[in-house]
């Protein structure tokens, strides 16, 4: 889960070329001021100002007369850099992003769409699309002990090869069961918004097991039980016409027909099948739902009964 393919939305960066090749993010660090020397000169003179030395900004972008930067760096469409924001270098700031008051940034990839707006360092780092972080939070690039930084991951430990490296972040994570986009990163706490807009403030001390996503596809799943006496062939022959069906009364929530991924389980009293169907993170409830709604009431108009569960008693 901690791969460039897990966390990152490559299609919301103009770096994405960055990470060709690359497995981890942190890879990608080593690279981005060579890369920007390259970017650079070929960008469109009609959408982009060459300012300075290796300094590429697009004309909409929006720049305060007390921002500092320093080259290498790209800034891209309809971004922002408010005052006294203070670019080191080896930096690209994505389209819309913010980089607001008295931020520094250096050696960095933001995303599309990613605010820096209040107080922030963020050094060796990227940072995915439409991260945000809190006032004051800051990314802490080098161990105290200086020695080369290693990632966690559980039991999994990944040499970086890096004496430097401050944060990766993805758009999407799920902590403590409670799932959602990170809406905040402050000092202690991190705010983790859900779909239907509930807000969880979480401790940083307490953000352990944390799983990662960008914006890009989730699975809805739907397991369902059906008698042992079932014809089981003849009820999977009928599978992708219902599944078919399915997927043309909600093509608004599922991105491709659900799949019938076959028998999950031989349980007590049911053989248990599974559905999954892909869909955007924000639906994956509505998703589960509808999946659970009409493959039941499907499988009672093909006669098929989900069954209670049932003990047999025998008497001697």
């Amino acid at each position: 889960m901690m791969t460039i393919q897990d966390l990152l939305d490559l299609s919301k960066t103009i770096a994405a070329p960055l990470f060709a090749g690359k497995t981890y993010p942190w890879e990608a660090l080593a690279d981005i001021g060579d890369f920007i020397l390259q970017l650079g000169p070929t960008l469109p003179a009609d959408e982009y100002e060459q300012r300075g030395e290796n300094i590429w900004i697009a004309r909409d972008a929006k720049i305060f007369d007390s921002a500092y930067i320093a080259g290498p760096c790209i800034i891209d469409h309809g971004a922002e850099l408010r005052q006294c924001a203070f670019i080191r270098g080896n930096a690209i700031v994505g389209k819309n992003a913010v980089v607001g008051n008295s931020c520094e940034l250096k050696n960095v990839v933001l995303f599309d769409n990613v605010q820096t707006p209040h107080f922030n360092y963020v050094g060796d780092s990227i940072l995915g699309y439409k991260a945000h972080m809190g006032a004051g939070s800051i990314t802490s690039n080098v161990k105290s002990d200086k020695t080369l930084v290693v990632i966690k991951n559980g039991a999994e430990r990944i040499e970086t090869g890096r004496k430097k490296v401050g944060a990766i972040l993805g758009d999407y994570v799920e902590v403590g069961g409670f799932r959602g986009k990170v809406t905040s990163i402050g000092i202690r706490t991190t705010s983790i918004e859900d779909a239907g807009g509930n807000i969880k403030i979480v401790n940083n001390s307490d953000m352990t097991n944390l799983l990662n996503r960008s914006d890009l596809s989730s699975r809805a799943v739907c397991t369902i039980g059906i008698p042992y006496e079932t014809d089981l062939e003849a009820l999977e022959a009928k599978l992708p016409a219902m599944l078919g069906a399915l997927y043309a009364a909600h093509g608004d929530v599922f991105l491709s027909r659900p799949s019938y991924l076959g028998v999950e389980e031989l349980g007590d009293s049911a053989v248990v099948l599974k559905f999954v169907a892909e869909v955007q993170d924000k639906d994956i409830f509505s998703g589960m739902r509808i999946l659970n709604h009409d493959i039941f009431l499907a499988f009672r108009r093909l006669g098929v009964e989900c069954p209670f569960p049932q003990i047999d008693v025998h008497n001697k």
